[in-house]
């Protein structure tokens, strides 16, 4: 509806019927005209003043511009989102709320794909200043330490005065906002819950990258053991992940060995061993799933031997041979509110007219952007009550 508004008003601009500095008429006028809410007829003013067609001054009104500027001439209304790769549910359902938050207020999708190369990652940050986008959206890709060697391409972004924000991960030492999943709470709920079943000997499954989203869920899993006066039994790392090689076959590959290493084998008896812990958490589901690949290939039955939980809900949980307990994160969620935050960002800078000074040169970076989205549990077949038979072995922590 405010796509409509907004062509009508930019063809009498186009004919002549408003020309340049007219007063255009007033919002009510063209909310009975077209039968809208103000908030429509605002959004239409909002693009028209970013394409250089209107220009608003504050007590006076909104006016044709005088030298109305070609659109090619303006900061397109395209906002660009960079991700390490395309890979899986997880990125199908971020996309789509992305998309579906832009497309309510306007704006168009760029999507730039690193193919978890950092250095094709800094190649597509550069481009965003050349290709003069609105403002961008940012989904790092996994660096093999904690520095991140593409924070001042970020900087660049900021400085060059393109909206930013970043998504899912964030880096801390840079002053840029972020939208993200509350991934340490969640993965609290999540061992909180297996707990609560009886479990006091719980593995996890970790991913070997220092992403503040696998940070925060790693400290989660230690917080809720640590509050329960309890170790965790054991922590697997799988290799940093490959775009030929999915999380899935990762985790596969990276519980099949450890079982080996503790004697557990595939064709091994049922029944839960003294060295493997009654319960196992994976850093994202995929890994529980690979897990459960390779527990059912050892002849361990789940959850009567491990009960088996992961973070992040997709598709294959719900339908695998044993349905998994999952952490459900609010990805379409996270993307649609990151995508209205940076719209908020880009137009709030369009109505001041330029970076002001006064807030020390950081508008249109939304470093005070910090959000974290709750999620919930979602509770299957995968996660049992403790057997009698099985024999839990987790260390308590000394006081």
């Amino acid at each position: 509806m405010h796509a409509r508004v907004r062509q009508a008003i930019a063809s009498r601009i186009a004919s002549g019927q408003y020309r340049p500095g007219d007063l255009i008429p007033t919002e009510m006028l063209f909310c009975e005209e077209f039968g809208v809410s103000r908030i429509t007829v605002r959004q239409a003013f909002d693009v028209l003043v970013r394409d250089g067609l209107v220009e608003r001054f504050r007590g006076r009104g909104t006016f044709v511009c005088r030298n109305p500027a070609p659109r090619s001439a303006k900061r397109s209304p395209m906002i660009s989102v960079l991700l390490p790769n395309a890979i899986g549910s997880f990125m199908a359902q971020l996309v789509g709320g992305i998309e579906s938050g832009l497309r309510a207020r306007g704006y168009d999708l760029h999507l730039a794909i690193a193919h978890e190369r950092l250095e094709h990652e800094a190649e597509l940050v550069r481009e965003l200043i050349t290709k003069r986008v609105a403002g961008a959206l940012l989904f790092t890709c996994d660096t093999e330490g904690p520095v991140n060697p593409n924070c001042m391409e970020y900087l660049r972004v900021r400085e060059a005065g393109i909206p930013m924000l970043f998504v899912d991960r964030y880096l801390p030492p840079l002053p840029i906002g972020y939208v993200v999943t509350d991934g340490r709470a969640g993965m609290r709920q999540l061992v909180d819950h297996l707990l609560d079943l009886g479990h006091t000997s719980v593995g996890y499954m970790d991913h070997a990258v220092e992403a503040t989203a696998v940070t925060e869920r790693r400290r989660g899993f230690h917080e809720a053991l640590e509050a329960r006066r309890l170790a965790p039994r054991c922590v697997i790392r799988v290799d940093r992940p490959r775009e030929d090689v999915d999380d899935v076959d990762l985790a596969y590959r990276a519980m099949k060995a450890h079982l080996a290493g503790i004697g557990l084998g595939a064709g091994a008896a049922e029944g839960a061993a003294a060295g493997l812990p009654t319960a196992f958490v994976g850093c994202n589901t995929y890994y529980a799933i690979g897990m459960f690949r390779a527990l059912k290939e050892a002849g361990l039955r789940v959850p009567e031997d491990v009960s088996l939980a992961g973070f992040d809900d997709v598709p294959e949980a719900a339908v695998l041979e044993v349905p998994l307990t999952v952490f459900r994160a609010p990805v379409a969620e996270m993307g649609r509110v990151a995508a209205e935050r940076l719209i908020d960002l880009i137009e709030a800078d369009a109505e001041a007219g330029a970076v002001s000074s006064a807030n020390g040169g950081t508008a249109g970076t939304g470093e005070n952007v910090r959000i974290e989205l709750p999620g919930r549990l979602v509770v299957r077949a995968s996660s049992g009550v403790l057997s009698k038979e099985a024999s839990p072995n987790g260390a308590a922590v000394s006081a």
